[in-house]
This record gives structure tokens, C-alpha cells and sequence, in this order.
């Protein structure tokens, strides 16, 4: 039996959207996150808080994404984390949550990103 999903959040962003493929750097004996990676999970918080305000939710998420603008051919999957990471704390308290999703690269030059709740 499917689960009954409704759309909680719809996310549009136009901005820079790095290579995730070394998310992390490493250094001086510790690991921390690529300054690229920071400023867009950074931008997509502001992104999500310019239209919703923070009310993360217990529970479980399905997730859609339309990834354009990537450069180099760059693998679409790759960036699931890091948008993954962003939403933590605003939709959701851990993105574990994410119970299922859904990527697909498209050509316009936008990040589309819909958070549905499985009720």
C-alpha cells in the first residue's frame, strides 16, 4: 500500500551550484567542509527562509529534485547531500528522514527541490 504524501515545501534557486564531489577538505589534522559546499548550503537556507519559516517536522520526507545548471557534466547525484544537509533543522531534525527521493538533471538553469510529507 503507498503512502499518502502531501507537498509541505516547494524551493526554487537560481545561485551557484558547486561541484560536490569533494565536498570535504582536509587539514591540519582535521576534516571540514569545502567553502563552495558551505556557501550554497548557506544559500539554500536563506532560499528556504525567505518563504517558509523553520518548523522542522518528526516525520519522514519524500524528496524531488531538478538539478539544471550543473557544469562539466557534472554527476546529479552527487549534490543530494549537501541539499540534504541544508533543509536539517528547518524541514526536518536529521536527514535521516528522507525516506525516499527523487533526482533528475533538466536544462533550465535552476534548482527545484519539493519536500512532500508521508503522513
Amino acid at each position: 500500500m503507498s503512502r499518502i504524501k502531501e507537498l509541505k515545501y516547494e524551493i526554487e534557486y537560481k545561485g551557484y551550484i558547486p561541484s560536490v564531489d569533494n565536498m570535504y577538505n582536509y587539514g591540519r589534522g582535521r576534516v571540514y567542509l569545502n567553502k563552495d559546499v558551505k556557501q550554497f548550503k548557506d544559500d539554500l537556507m536563506y532560499t528556504f527562509l525567505e518563504k517558509y519559516t523553520k518548523n522542522p517536522s518528526a516525520s519522514d520526507y519524500y524528496v524531488e529534485i531538478f538539478a539544471g545548471g550543473l557544469r562539466g557534466g557534472r554527476d546529479v547525484q552527487n549534490i543530494t547531500k549537501a541539499i540534504f544537509d541544508a533543509f536539517e533543522g528547518l524541514t526536518y531534525f536529521n536527514d535521516k528522514q528522507v525516506e525516499d527521493y527523487y533526482v533528475k538533471r533538466i536544462k533550465e538553469k535552476i534548482l527545484k527541490i519539493y519536500f512532500y510529507e508521508y503522513k
